[in-house]
């Protein structure tokens, strides 16, 4: 071998194995195509992770717009029931206004029957209280004054006068708002 080839040849050779790295340094051309692999799967994770982050800005877009809806929603709600309390409060004091006319009224009648009834000579009325419910003949006679009250209990059946003089007696359990 001539000295030209001798000690030209390894270092062609060399050369074509070795690549320059931008430190100054020589990689073989097998650790070159492990770092362009690693380079390679590095770009590949970097699109990966790029491509995951628009996903989660997307989905993080997505969410912030369903809880703006659920905050609409809850507000909207909240005012539906506002509504409905204000009504239900409105139709209370209706309904509390038309049970106390209603009772003013059946005061009303109570009043003018036992007035009628007052009117009355004891023999006659004492049988229509007989033939009356006890609680509407209770009514009646505690409207009316003691003594017309005891002149036709005196003119009843005396059961029928018993259960009627037992229902004066109770309390009136008739709750009043």
């Amino acid at each position: 071998m001539s000295m030209r080839m001798g000690w030209w040849f390894p270092l062609g050779m060399w050369a074509c194995l070795l690549l320059v790295v931008p430190d100054g340094g020589f990689v073989r051309a097998e650790e070159r195509e492990a770092i362009v692999v690693e380079l390679e799967g590095m770009a590949a994770r970097r699109e990966a992770i790029r491509k995951e982050a628009e996903a989660l800005d997307e989905e993080r877009r997505r969410l912030n717009q369903l809880r703006r809806e659920v905050e609409e929603e809850i507000e909207r709600l909240q005012e539906l029931n506002r509504q409905v309390e204000e009504g239900l409060e409105r139709l209370s004091r209706k309904r509390s206004e038309a049970e106390r006319r209603v009772e003013a009224e059946e005061a009303a009648k109570i009043e003018q029957l036992a007035r009628f009834y007052s009117g009355m000579r004891p023999n006659q009325a004492g049988p229509v209280f007989d033939a009356m419910d006890p609680g509407v003949a209770r009514d009646i006679f505690r409207a009316m004054r003691p003594a017309a009250a005891a002149n036709i209990l005196g003119r009843m059946d005396p059961g029928k006068a018993a259960v009627i003089s037992q229902k004066m007696a109770e309390r009136d359990v008739r709750v009043k708002e």
